[in-house]
């Protein structure tokens, strides 16, 4: 009865996917899937706060991808802005809406991922489609160094 139990928790512990945090990030490694790098952002609304955007950089082996998460509400035929410190901003396409959410996935090349590693601050911008007007939120980007060093 001992061993069964002793392998049942070993089969439990190795096939549970474990989350550490490195500041504003949290790696996640699923088994037998990429590992994920995530940050969800919040806004405060009195006393609650709301998750109002995703960003997660997936480590795919043959392709790596920076997929950001944001409102519905975005007008998909304006795209989405994205602009880490002082770099040239990159006018993204939105990849895919629906009721819940709308979303860009950016293959993450060599420069974006230096980027991501070295930079303080990513800025996402796009336009509503109610009003037409832009909404942005910024993206910290402390932690995502050793968050990306713990999955190399």
């Amino acid at each position: 009865m001992k061993n069964v139990f002793i392998a049942l928790f070993s089969l439990l512990i190795t096939s549970t996917t474990l989350a550490e945090d490195f500041e504003a990030w949290t790696v996640k490694c699923p088994p037998g899937k990429p590992c994920v790098i995530t940050q969800m952002i919040m806004k405060k609304q009195g006393d609650a706060a709301n998750v109002i955007a995703g960003v997660s950089y997936f480590n795919h082996a043959e392709q790596p991808i920076l997929k950001i998460r944001i409102s519905a509400n975005a007008e998909p035929k304006k795209g989405l802005g994205l602009k880490i410190d002082e770099q040239k901003a990159l006018h993204l396409p939105i990849t895919t809406c629906d009721n819940k959410l709308c979303e860009v996935n950016v293959v993450a090349d060599r420069q974006l991922i230096e980027d991501l590693q070295n930079g303080k601050l990513m800025s996402i911008a796009y336009i509503l489609k109610s009003n037409q007007q832009q909404t942005a939120f910024p993206v910290i980007l402390t932690g995502f160094k050793q968050a990306y060093g713990s999955i190399q």
